[in-house]
């Protein structure tokens, strides 16, 4: 099954972010980059894990390599520390161009992550809900 974790990113500078890592493709390579990355504002935390968004932004960023799923700690190269906030699973990960899907699980039952680019960058808006009904667990 698909991972996801939230992470929060402490930065050299005293800044911090929220860093949403789904794992998009199934395999063990830790060198993949097989992780969908989402960097979101620090003080979401608890609506994040609590399925309680509504409409966000977050900025895309690059995909991640499959070994962050389950890093803690300093980042190589001088860019901050990370810690573990948030653990559970991703279900029926869709992406293309301009638009992901997902559902996840953090313990506390299914939300539906849907997101859409809003402009020619790394700027997304998501709509995050919680599912009424559980789909079919598959991906």
């Amino acid at each position: 099954m698909p991972r996801v974790v939230l992470l929060l990113h402490g930065l050299a500078d005293g800044s911090s972010h929220l860093d949403l890592l789904v794992e998009g493709a199934a395999g063990e390579d830790p060198e993949e980059r097989a992780l969908l990355a989402f960097r979101l504002p620090v003080d979401l935390r608890e609506r994040v894990l609590e399925g309680r968004l509504g409409a966000v932004s977050a900025e895309r960023l690059p995909d991640h390599r499959r070994l962050y799923i389950d890093f803690v700690g300093p980042i190589p190269g001088d860019r901050g520390a990370v810690a573990r906030v948030g653990r559970g699973t991703a279900h029926r990960v869709t992406e293309s161009p301009g638009s992901v899907r997902f559902d996840v699980d953090w313990g506390a039952g299914l939300t539906r992550w849907e997101g859409e680019r809003i402009d020619d960058g790394t700027a997304w808006r998501f709509s995050v809900a919680p599912l009424a009904e559980p789909p079919s667990m598959d991906r």
